[in-house]
């Protein structure tokens, strides 16, 4: 089977998860029951089980081969930077990572339970595609990624910081990110973060931040003074760990389905995979999450806020920025599409299962009135 292939069957035909990668494969298997399809039956307990297998080993070799957890941690934004060293002590800081090791065991990939280790291998591929290929221009040169601390992530639930820079108003603004995979049984309690978030009028808080601009002076330097305004404020700065962070970026969920991770991970993996990750389908998928989400966070914040206050009228006007920049993206990369492919990509936008499972959620009765509850992890 091709990579062409793949990708075309990843686009327009898949339906479960376990259909990625074995059309061929199944047609040499002479106990798979043939009925004119080169794909078993999705109910088949033969095909569930070779597809189980395969998926496992498509996923770790990938992770390794990769050396994804590697790659992450020299990507990392460092705790232990001179800029944060110098702005928050050391005794703060390591305040702050002893406390992590107290409040976060540490499990080493091989000793995780299988199906743990499954569900955090495919976070880590999809938080490490996605940020190699928002550097790599997917969004343009405007559009950057970062990998947060291990504190923002075991935390705050942060995945990635992206930011962005209009170049005509001399602006940046930041949005988190938090992936998540089709079957994630939490992800009902990470959307409800957000509500619940918006409803308290407080958007995400990142304490070690750094910004991907040069031109940064002005920037950090408005950063710095607000973090000394509240450190002047706090009278146990030491044990409250009040450091320079930036607040009010809006959060979003992001994530791809199976069938969807393994066609990016085969192209991934493949020659020219730079040329022909620019072109995929995925990246439409992460602008559209985004799009799907965004209304929704805008309705219940008009319904929540009276939008007399300023802080009230920042988040509104935070979201309304995302929206615009990213609809410009997507706009722009859809107009570069024949008909056909345009049409192919709203059949995949209709069958990827993670945005399917993240707009039932965010249409629901039940979220829109408040009743998902989130618990203390929130993932």
């Amino acid at each position: 089977m091709t990579d062409n292939t793949l990708e075309i069957y990843a686009l327009t035909n898949y339906s479960v998860i376990d259909k990625f990668n074995l059309m061929t494969k199944l047609q040499d298997q002479e106990d798979i029951p043939s009925s004119g399809n080169p794909i078993a039956e999705k109910n088949d307990p033969t095909f569930q089980k070779i597809a189980e297998r395969e998926y496992k080993e498509v996923l770790d070799k990938a992770f390794t081969e990769h050396q994804i957890e590697e790659k992450t941690a020299k990507q990392r934004i460092n705790e232990k930077d001179p800029e944060f060293l110098k702005l928050y002590g050391e005794k703060n800081i390591n305040n702050d990572l002893k406390a992590d090791k107290v409040k976060h065991k540490d499990i080493k990939i091989q000793n995780m339970p299988i199906a743990d280790k499954i569900k955090y291998e495919k976070n880590e591929l999809i938080r490490f595609i996605l940020f190699e290929q928002i550097n790599n221009g997917w969004f343009g040169e405007n559009v950057k990624a970062l990998i947060p601390t291990k504190h923002e992530e075991l935390n705050r639930n942060i995945d990635l910081i992206v930011e962005f820079f209009d170049p005509e108003k001399k602006e940046t603004f930041s949005m988190v990110i938090d992936v998540t995979f089709f079957g994630d049984e939490e992800l009902g309690k990470k959307l409800s973060i957000i509500r619940d978030g918006i409803k308290k009028e407080v958007l995400e808080k990142v304490i070690y931040f750094k910004t991907t601009r040069e031109e940064k002076s002005d920037y950090q330097d408005r950063l710095r003074k607000d973090a000394f305004k509240q450190r002047s404020a706090q009278k146990k700065f030491e044990n409250e760990n009040i450091f320079l962070s930036v607040k009010g970026m809006p959060r979003f969920i992001i994530g791809f389905d199976n069938v969807t991770l393994m066609a990016i991970l085969n192209i991934w993996s493949s020659k020219d995979n730079e040329n022909r990750l620019k072109k995929h389908v995925s990246k439409i998928l992460f602008t559209h999450e985004i799009l799907e989400q965004i209304p929704v966070f805008e309705t219940l914040a008009k319904r929540f806020f009276s939008l007399n206050t300023e802080i009230q009228r920042e988040i509104l006007n935070k979201y309304n920025k995302v929206f615009e920049t990213i609809n410009i993206i997507e706009k722009t990369e859809l107009d570069k599409m024949t008909p056909d492919r345009q049409q192919e990509v709203k059949k995949f936008l209709q069958k990827e299962e993670t945005l399917q499972n993240i707009l039932k959620i965010i249409r629901s009765k039940q979220f829109l009135e408040g009743q998902y509850t989130t618990d203390k992890k929130g993932r």
